[in-house]
């Protein structure tokens, strides 16, 4: 036989009349009648409220039982809570810090190198545009001037003196000396000559740097001062050209004079050497 609960007391299922709590069944009854009034509050209010009428969840009969105007059905009488560890971590372990400075340590290596290759790559490409852009006006200096006047053809790198043939006709952005030529730009990375982006990096690395260290990276000229139209190359290759331009690399020196299988190797030239060496059979 099922017991109903109402908000007034205890209802037997076949009565239409409401007893007492503790004239039906006592002490125990009238606690659990107050239990499950309050997860009917609980449910009521905090939880979602369900259709009007649902049984209590125990007792029942065989026939069809009468609804409660305002009975709610409790779905769980109680709610199990989370199990709780003995003990709340704070930190780290060894081993997880180790991990992670592993971790790091292997992207900054990957990243160093990374950076290093894109370094390298750059000024590589900044010295092969400098020898084009020095060839490109050279040229242009011989057209002006057709000839190569008394100053560039006794030179076999741009040094302060070839620096101020192009300086003073603004043939090319180079600042070697001040205005009106009779005093050198020390402010200037031209100081020592047109150097490539090895000896740039270099003065502005130390200013104050022994000149010997940074002439060794000034761009190297070749001319064709007989005006046939060919310049033999550092390696014996003549070239189809007016002027020859070429940079000496990071170490300073050149390729042709290190015995190397390749050339060039580091150095970075303003001619195609494999269209030279193909014209020439060599």
């Amino acid at each position: 036989m099922g017991v109903w609960c109402s908000p007034t007391g205890l209802r037997h299922p076949a009565s239409s009349q409401t007893t007492g709590v503790r004239g039906l069944l006592g002490s125990r009854a009238s606690s659990a009648c107050k239990m499950s009034e309050t997860f009917m509050w609980y449910w009521n209010n905090i939880r979602h409220p369900v259709a009007d009428g649902h049984r209590l969840g125990y007792g029942g009969g065989a026939g069809g039982t009468p609804a409660l105007p305002t009975g709610i059905r409790i779905k769980h009488a109680l709610h199990t809570a989370p199990p709780v560890s003995g003990r709340l971590r704070s930190g780290f372990t060894l081993v997880e810090m180790l991990l992670v400075i592993g971790i790091l340590g292997i992207l900054a290596t990957a990243l160093v190198g990374s950076f290093s290759y894109v370094q390298k790559a750059a000024r590589q490409s900044q010295a092969q545009s400098l020898a084009s852009e020095l060839a490109t006006a050279l040229n242009i200096y011989l057209q002006q001037e057709r000839s190569w006047g008394d100053v560039l053809p006794n030179k076999s790198e741009m040094d302060e003196e070839a620096c101020w043939v192009l300086q003073e006709k603004k043939l090319f952005d180079v600042t070697t000396y001040k205005s009106g030529g009779a005093e050198i730009n020390n402010d200037s990375l031209d100081r020592y000559g047109l150097l490539d982006p090895y000896g740039r990096a270099l003065l502005r690395r130390d200013p104050g740097i022994n000149a010997g260290e940074v002439i060794k990276h000034r761009l190297q000229i070749r001319l064709d001062d007989d005006y046939d139209g060919y310049v033999e190359a550092p390696d014996g290759t003549k070239v189809r050209a007016s002027v020859l331009v070429w940079s000496r690399g990071p170490d300073g020196k050149d390729d042709a004079e290190k015995g190397g299988r390749r050339y060039p190797d580091d150095d970075r030239l303003s001619w195609n050497h494999g269209k030279a060496r193909a014209e020439t059979g060599k």
